[in-house]
């Protein structure tokens, strides 16, 4: 399947609200909005960075916003803890107990500085979340979020979340099969 661009996204939630023209400008907001509440909520969709950064004793900045640091390991290799080893500041920047180089794996939030005709930058699931995301915020806006079409478009959306989530976690439900004692 080819990734889903705004555009695709906008004209995906007019047919399921059946509202009959969105605002494209209204639209591209509420769609960084929802690939934003995506990303915070879950690992899986955001995009993984890895740099090799040197420390000197002055803090270091990272070349991406930071949503959450998955690894650090030091010039050895060896793996660093949070707050003990490594600091990371509200400002993008990291600080390490010593000097040294070292390498630094994050989930990072994806640059939303894109066009109508631009893919979501979001792994293929997500991106239909984010449909789901766009009808529900519009039609909050003309009916307050009171009514059930309002509601099924938050449910669906975070159910597409969900089963995203666990499919690129990858969780997987087993049945449980009962033996058959003997019998075929």
């Amino acid at each position: 399947m080819n990734d889903l661009t705004f555009d695709q996204v906008r004209i995906q939630a007019q047919v399921d609200t059946a509202i009959p023209n969105m605002d494209p400008e209204t639209s591209m907001a509420y769609c960084k909005d929802g690939i934003i509440d995506i990303v915070k909520h879950y690992d899986t969709a955001g995009q993984r960075q890895t740099e090799t950064v040197q420390f000197d004793g002055t803090p270091v900045e990272l070349s991406k916003e930071v949503r959450s640091i998955t690894e650090v390991r030091n010039e050895q290799g060896y793996p660093l803890s949070s707050n003990v080893g490594y600091q990371l500041f509200p400002d993008n920047t990291i600080e390490f107990r010593n000097t040294g180089f070292y390498t630094v794996t994050y989930l990072c939030f994806p640059d939303l500085d894109l066009d109508y005709d631009d893919p979501i930058p979001l792994p293929r699931m997500y991106q239909e979340a984010v449909h789901w995301y766009l009808g529900f915020k519009h039609m909050e806006r003309l009916y307050g979020g009171q009514d059930a079409a309002s509601q099924y478009f938050s449910q669906n959306f975070n159910q597409t979340c969900m089963e995203a989530d666990s499919f690129y976690s990858g969780q997987r439900q087993y049945r449980r099969i009962r033996p058959s004692f003997g019998r075929r």
